[in-house]
């Protein structure tokens, strides 16, 4: 399904230790690597949906990362100081890669700075789970424009020509719109659907 007009959402606070991570990979790299397979989830044909809609799990997956986007951004703010913050957004996968990024900020003295925005790209797949739980996953570009990297010393640690439309699959599961997290944040490495 794909949405008439994407969504885009603008956070006004310093980064966000995914896509600050994201900008230690890209900004020296400067591209996007080779292609991945993406696995395509089974939906349990015996569970009843947790959402009436695409719609109403799209609304609900954007709020989500929303919620997601502005911890992990206090987090990153923070340079990576009191992490245990992101239980509250993240499960599984994401999670582990949170807490991995917000300890690096740590041990490395670094933070970001500035506007991070996202758009909502499209919707991949909406199911229930055998645990009840509706498991979303969408397409989100993360855009970095207004975002820096900073060292220690407060130097920008940005590449020049870094990839700034940054393409992701984001999965998000929950009992219900309000329990939704964030459980798994991958690069997508095909073509940059965020350029199209």
């Amino acid at each position: 399904m794909s949405s008439p007009r994407p969504r885009r959402f603008v956070m006004r606070r310093q980064g966000a230790a995914v896509a600050a991570a994201g900008i230690l990979a890209l900004a020296l790299g400067g591209c996007v690597g080779t292609p991945a397979s993406t696995p395509t989830p089974t939906p349990s044909a015996s569970s009843e949906p947790v959402f009436a809609s695409d719609e109403e799990a799209l609304a609900a997956a954007e709020a989500a990362y929303e919620r997601f986007i502005a911890v992990s951004t206090n987090v990153t703010n923070d340079g990576g100081a009191n992490a245990e913050r992101l239980d509250a957004v993240a499960i599984g996968g994401a999670l582990k890669d949170e807490r991995a990024a917000a300890l690096r900020f740590e041990e490395q003295g670094i933070r970001t700075a500035g506007v991070i925005a996202f758009t909502l790209a499209d919707l991949q797949s909406v199911y229930t789970n055998e645990a009840g739980s509706a498991v979303i996953t969408v397409y989100i570009c993360d855009d970095l424009r207004g975002l820096d990297l900073l060292a220690s010393d407060g130097s920008s640690m940005v590449a020049e020509g870094r990839v700034v439309d940054v393409p992701y699959t984001v999965e998000l599961q929950g009992a219900n719109a309000d329990l939704l997290k964030v459980s798994e944040k991958e690069l997508w490495e095909r073509d940059n659907f965020c350029l199209r």
